[in-house]
């Protein structure tokens, strides 16, 4: 595998003196290739880890590229265990970004753009277009920085949002050829998919929603999402359910649960904004997915229902007097 700039390293070599630190250089292990002050005019002194989808090199046919922000070395581990388990190989590439870096979005576009991606798909065996190229980030600084990058379709066309933050709501307009994925509290996923939906994406189509925070980036890359062809992530149909499936009129809660199975048979968490009761005996809560009595309620079975075609779900709930 030829490199731009290639200054060999092993891990028991002498601490390097003042000067030193300030020169290209990488350090090889199995599996791993780590670029210590990658040479960049936009961002310099980062240091950029290669995750190989293989331990030895040279690698062997054309890969995907992950790009996971605030990965870094000592995040060996846990891209290993993702290569072992994952049937859907890719290079990672870690970047040590700063949240105050990540902040400024601009910036760190141009140094993707300009000097990030050009020298991965250069120097290793990268399936070198938008649709085979994904970024991952956490939290609010990542989740903003990933829309940002989404914003440039011949550079990303995926991404996954861990813990996405409400400041990602305030999206008006995204390319119509993402796949996003994100996983989260779901307060913050039901106004997630109600704003992509006011956008225009489609559920399967363009994103899936899963509740829940992985421990790690590396745990739920969702490799078989983003590879998927189109006709398999397209939303198959959509099942709900009512739990207690009994209220009494008195007081308390239930709640809704929904989920959404794409045409591949793959499972996610699915978010109505709004529900079509009949009688309209309930109140819906969505952020909460909630359903609660309303004042004058009857005794009464409520049907409750929507969506449109294939992708209709029914459900249903008995209110009691006691």
């Amino acid at each position: 595998m030829k490199k731009l700039l290639f200054l060999l390293a092993v891990l028991t070599a002498p601490v390097w003196c003042a000067a030193q630190e300030t020169e290209p250089l990488i350090l090889l292990n199995p599996g791993r290739e780590t670029f210590i002050n990658f040479p960049s005019q936009t961002l310099p002194g980062k240091t950029v880890t290669f995750f190989l989808p293989q331990q030895a090199t040279p690698l062997t046919g054309r890969y995907p590229v992950v790009y996971v922000l605030g990965a870094i070395p000592k995040n060996a581990p846990l891209a290993q265990a993702f290569m072992d388990v994952t049937p859907h190989k890719a290079l990672v590439v870690g970047i040590n970004l700063t949240p105050e870096e990540m902040a400024d979005a601009a910036r760190v576009v141009r140094f993707f753009k300009r000097e990030l991606i050009p020298y991965v798909d250069t120097n290793y065996p990268t399936l070198a277009d938008a649709s085979h190229r994904a970024v991952a980030a956490q939290g609010t600084e990542g989740g903003l920085l990933a829309y940002a990058l989404l914003y440039q379709p011949e550079l990303f066309t995926q991404a996954l949002l861990a813990e996405p933050d409400p400041a990602l709501l305030n999206a008006s307009y995204l390319p119509k050829n993402i796949r996003l994925a994100a996983w989260g509290d779901r307060p913050v996923l039901s106004a997630l998919q109600a704003r992509l939906e006011n956008v225009g994406l489609t559920y399967g189509t363009n994103f899936v929603l899963r509740e829940g925070e992985p421990a790690n980036l590396f745990e739920e890359l969702p490799m078989a999402y983003w590879l998927a062809p189109a006709q398999q992530v397209a939303l198959r149909r959509v099942r709900a359910a009512v739990t207690p499936a009994r209220l009494a009129l008195s007081g308390g809660v239930a709640h809704l649960q929904a989920t959404a199975q794409l045409a591949n048979g793959r499972v996610y968490d699915f978010y109505p904004s709004v529900l079509r009761m009949s009688p309209p005996y309930l109140d819906y809560n969505a952020p909460a997915g909630t359903l609660s009595v309303i004042s004058g309620a009857e005794p009464a079975t409520v049907k409750i229902s929507g969506g449109a075609g294939k992708t209709a779900y029914r459900t249903k709930i008995k209110l009691k007097k006691q």
